[in-house]
């Protein structure tokens, strides 16, 4: 199911909706298509309920997963999305102190929602982005651009639990973002 035919999470969202439109008959079964088509296509009314959605915003999280891995993940009205994450360095030894040397990946792609009763799904399309960008090197000439982020090395970060998979359930409101990973069930959360 694409965006267009994405339903609302929840009586509290479409019926905002439908008040912002003046609309008489907004049904729960509408599609974002059939609420843009009510709207006059592209209507800014529609596109400012649009992107009232409660995912859209810039999301921070840190954790191990299995490193220390600081992410921001924005994720726009438009249905697209970046992700960049900074991993720390290895655990040194006591006394030892860590370099200054950063190492940062970036993934951007596209993302849909579906609802189904009480279950939020997304679904990540990853489209590309920058692996093992190394920066904030005491010497300059150790810093690296990275490399492109090709469709196996998205696979490898996702088997990693550095990205998150291509299908995830979530909760979210106004400041928490809790995505969780089909089987295992293990989740991540994000905070604005």
């Amino acid at each position: 199911m694409d965006a267009s035919q994405s339903r609302w999470r929840d009586a509290a969202q479409r019926a905002a909706w439908c008040a912002a439109l003046a609309l008489a008959a907004c049904g729960a079964d509408q599609t974002v298509a059939d609420k843009d088509a009510a709207a006059g296509g592209g209507d800014a009314v529609a596109d400012a309920a649009l992107a009232a959605d409660p995912l859209v915003g810039i999301w921070h999280f840190s954790g191990m997963v299995p490193a220390i891995l600081h992410a921001t993940f924005t994720i726009n009205a438009d249905k697209t999305f970046t992700i960049v994450e900074t991993v720390a360095p290895p655990t040194l030894p006591a006394g030892v102190t860590p370099g200054t040397c950063v190492t940062t990946d970036s993934v951007y792609g596209t993302y849909s929602e579906t609802v189904s009763g009480t279950t939020n799904t997304v679904t990540w399309t990853m489209l590309g982005g920058i692996a093992n960008a190394v920066s904030g090197c005491a010497s300059p000439a150790t810093d690296t651009p990275g490399v492109a982020m090709t469709a196996a090395a998205i696979q490898a970060y996702t088997d990693q639990g550095l990205l998150p998979p291509a299908v995830e359930t979530y909760t979210v409101d106004a400041s928490t973002l809790t995505l969780t990973m089909p089987g295992n069930g293990r989740s991540m959360v994000y905070t604005k």
